[in-house]
This record gives C-alpha cells, sequence and structure tokens, in this order.
C-alpha cells in the first residue's frame, strides 16, 4: 500500500502526485486500446465493403438525418459514390 511520508502537506502533496500518475495512465491505456480497437474496425468495415455494403431503405430504420446505413458495419452512404470506390460497389436496396 502507498504511505507517504514527510509532513501533512507533503503527504496529501504525494497522494494527489500518485492520483495524477494513475490518471495519466488510465488514459494511456484507454489511447491504445482504442487506437488498436479503431484499426481492427477499420480492417471489418473495409472487408464489408469488399464484399458490398448493404444499404437498407430508410423506411426500416437504418437512415439517419436521411442518410443510409450498411446494415451490416454500419457506414454511411456516400452521397457521392463516384468519389468512394469502396462504397460505389455496395448494394442500394430501393427504397
Amino acid at each position: 500500500m502507498f504511505e507517504p511520508a514527510g509532513t501533512e502537506t507533503q503527504q496529501r502533496q504525494a497522494i494527489v502526485d500518485a492520483l495524477q500518475a494513475l490518471t495519466n495512465e488510465r488514459v494511456a491505456i484507454i489511447a491504445a486500446a482504442s487506437k488498436e480497437i479503431e484499426a481492427k474496425r477499420e480492417a471489418l468495415v473495409t472487408q464489408c465493403a469488399a464484399l458490398g455494403h448493404v444499404y437498407v431503405p430508410a423506411s426500416i430504420g437504418f437512415a439517419i438525418n436521411g442518410i443510409r446505413h450498411c446494415a451490416i458495419c454500419g457506414v454511411p452512404e456516400t452521397r457521392f459514390p463516384e468519389l468512394d470506390l469502396a462504397a460505389s460497389a455496395g448494394i442500394a436496396a430501393p427504397d
């Protein structure tokens, strides 16, 4: 267990410093895990794009602000598919 030494003020400052160090450690761990998870997510979205995204009709509820999303991976439909070759391979179900 952590037991700071010194005067009461020094002990309190040691506790604050230790808590800050733990916070910094937590932030670093979360950042590393988030980066790893995002890389895995991007790989799965790329695989979904290679197979062809499945955009569901807006009436089913997969449209947010009028933009349809893939029912498999959730990627939003590109409004200008000629600018996104991966999305242009997708399947657009009629509304």
